[in-house]
């Protein structure tokens, strides 16, 4: 489980990110806390999460698209540095008696903001800190190092609250960041030369949710993510109301609530294989049923002891479930779309918190918290149920990818990397006996195009030869095809050579690239410039 922190890098980087954790944990508390002094509506206090959490719905995609088309430890630097200005700059309204509901959740949501723009760079720099074959683990244990920050976080964020007050809380979470900032000056990243320009942010987010929409199992884990924290979210929404009205605490009650609520989630995330293996074999579907369980008992508990007890179990429960889910999304999605897939899971993790406070609280506000506390395990149990028809995350292909196998394409139009649109078409030579098994293959041939970039693809079968069909896509521009040739994973080069091997004349296949419109490859006026210098080739 530990072999991960042999490595220099990752090792110093996973010491840091607990210091950093912690210090949004802090912040949190604080925020949550300073809340329920500057109004008694119970839905404001739960809105505090909310802000936290709603910049990962919205902003996730840009900041994992900036992940994978830039240095991933330039962005991580520079999103640390924002999050503690953020967090000075609420230390001093505080302390100048500016705070105000508004003015908190605002700011709130700019440091949502930062966290949200760091995050998929930090996690997914962990496949260039560690071999192919930890990264599972390395990924287990950045899930850890969350929630053992989340174990003492909201304690020393009562404490501090408690003793000094929110704006020394504030001020302590922004020099909190700093030892992360240290660790990602100190790792000298490889850089990487890249064979093709960096995606534009808007395709970027394109590809990547395309690519995600035509991959089942990477659906099934991402809706997951979102019904599940939707159901948990009103342990983090209501949690400074139960122990202030509920238990008849303080912060400090308040801390303690929540680090028992965070012990549960360290041993979810350290003894994530006994887990599963106790839990049968529908791990994330039962560890969220149990946790619906819990949250029911909580609603019965009036006592702080009792209260801790039940959140170790709910706790448990719920990060085995989300931690096996964000290890699948991170190991089984490809080098070039890992930073979307995984801000993709985190937007709609934090899009079912924040959507899941706002509701929570308004339960809460029409009823009560006990009721607010059924409705949301009852929510559990239903998704867990609800969770059996989706497509398993542990079908996720194998990732590798397999660049160096690929041939150039022959080129003799002077085109640029925004010629386009360019359309491939493939020729098979198929026995009549096959044509069934061919077209079965030929639809997840599809599913793969589609994946990696194309549109418009197409099948079809020649009237005068029905031994020859041909396979039809676009790319928008040369460079789109390109990348989408460099997307290919070893599984999915492995069915296309296949089916070359068995359907190409001589084992090779025909095809035949175009230039739909040719406007970019001539000149129509003398005067008229090129429309980019970049060359058409892969870059050397």
């Amino acid at each position: 489980m530990f072999g991960p922190l042999t490595h220099t890098n990752f090792r110093e980087i996973w010491f840091a990110s607990l210091m950093s954790n912690l210090a949004l944990l802090i912040t949190g508390v604080g925020a949550a806390w300073a809340m329920t002094l500057l109004t008694d509506s119970v839905q404001q206090v739960a809105l505090v999460q909310s802000a936290l959490m709603l910049p990962f719905l919205l902003f996730a995609m840009p900041a994992g698209a900036i992940a994978d088309s830039h240095d991933r430890r330039n962005v991580a630097m520079i999103a640390l540095c924002g999050a503690a200005l953020v967090n000075l700059l609420i230390a001093a309204v505080t302390l100048a008696g500016l705070l105000s509901p508004p003015v908190l959740l605002g700011l709130c949501f700019l440091l949502g903001i930062a966290t949200t723009t760091f995050t998929p760079s930090w996690q997914s720099s962990a496949s260039e800190q560690v071999p192919a074959n930890e990264l599972p683990r390395a990924v287990a244990l950045n899930a850890i190092s969350f929630n053992i920050a989340r174990s003492f976080g909201p304690a020393v964020g009562g404490v501090l609250v408690a003793l000094a007050g929110a704006a020394v809380a504030f001020g302590t979470s922004a020099l909190m960041y700093l030892p992360m900032l240290a660790a990602f000056w100190r790792w000298k990243r490889a850089p990487e030369k890249p064979r093709l320009p960096p995606e534009r942010v808007v395709s970027a987010i394109v590809s990547g949710i395309q690519y995600i929409a035509h991959s089942a199992a990477m659906r099934g884990a991402i809706v997951r993510s979102f019904l599940y924290c939707a159901g948990v979210s009103a342990i983090m929404g209501l949690m400074p109301l139960i122990s202030k009205q509920a238990l008849g605490g303080g912060p400090l009650i308040f801390g303690v609530l929540l680090a028992g609520y965070g012990c549960g989630a360290v041993l979810g995330g350290l003894f994530l294989d006994r887990f599963r293996a106790l839990l049968g074999s529908a791990p994330i579907e039962n560890g969220t049923a149990l946790a619906g369980v819990g949250m029911v008992c909580l609603s019965f508990c009036n006592t702080v002891w009792v209260a801790s007890l039940v959140l170790v179990l709910i706790g448990a429960m719920w990060t085995q479930a989300l931690t096996s889910l964000n290890v699948a999304v991170q190991t089984g999605a490809p080098r070039w779309v890992g930073g979307r897939a995984l801000a993709a899971f985190q937007a709609t993790a934090a899009g079912g918190f924040a959507l899941g406070s706002w509701l929570w609280g308004y339960v809460a506000e029409q009823t009560s918290i006990p009721i607010a506390l059924i409705l949301s395990g009852a929510v559990l149990l239903c998704f867990s149920i609800a969770g059996r028809w989706l497509k398993a995350a542990e079908d996720i292909p194998n990732p590798a990818a397999v660049l160096d196998e690929l041939e150039e394409p022959e080129i003799d139009l002077a085109l640029t990397g925004r010629s386009g649109p360019i359309v491939i078409e493939i020729e098979f030579m198929v026995p009549e006996e096959e044509a069934r098994s061919f077209y079965e293959s030929m639809l997840v041939v599809r599913l793969i195009r589609r994946r990696n970039g194309v549109s418009a693809w197409s099948l079809a079968r020649d009237i005068a030869n029905a031994r020859r069909w041909v396979e039809r896509f676009h790319c928008p521009t040369w460079h789109d095809y390109l990348r989408h040739r460099s997307r290919l994973t070893a599984a999915e080069f492995e069915q296309v050579r296949d089916l070359s091997a068995r359907y190409g004349e001589g084992g090779e296949l025909r095809i035949t690239r175009l230039l739909e419109r040719p406007v970019g490859s001539v000149r129509w006026r003398e005067e008229t410039p090129d429309r980019d210098e970049v060359p058409a080739g892969l870059i050397p």
